[in-house]
């Protein structure tokens, strides 16, 4: 396990998953998990709000077109409880307008190889670590 996954006190760094297909949910849990990190998942926007509302998350990996609350909307309030989280948009439509991916660190394409996601999750880690 590379040291990015740890916080500097040996803390196992949390990343939120958020996606309404849950194929694609546990797919990417999976995944992200055997990188040795700890995962949470949320299947809606809601939920995601009341995960990391209730837990220590170090980044987000969230999809944009979800009912309910799409990914710009969670991001705003995620943004309101943390303003430095970094977080991922992982979609597979079009990219949401410039205002919107502003809110977002990186942007990675549902059809991105794992080692896509990881290093967009470790880029993000490592630049709130250096601010």
């Amino acid at each position: 396990m590379s040291s990015c996954q740890r916080h500097s006190d040996g803390v196992q760094k949390t990343i939120l998953c958020v996606d309404d297909d849950p194929m694609v949910l546990a797919s990417w849990s999976d995944l992200i998990s055997s990188a040795g990190y700890h995962v949470l998942t949320a299947c809606g926007g809601a939920e995601a709000i009341q995960k990391f509302s209730g837990h220590v998350v170090h980044a987000v990996v969230l999809d944009y077109e979800m009912p309910g609350l799409n990914g710009s909307t969670v991001a705003m309030h995620l943004r309101r409880i943390d303003k430095a989280v970094p977080i991922i948009l992982h979609t597979g439509g079009a990219a949401p307008c410039a205002e919107e991916l502003a809110l977002f660190n990186s942007f990675v394409s549902k059809g991105a190889r794992l080692s896509a996601m990881l290093a967009a999750i470790e880029g993000a880690l490592l630049q709130r670590a250096s601010e």
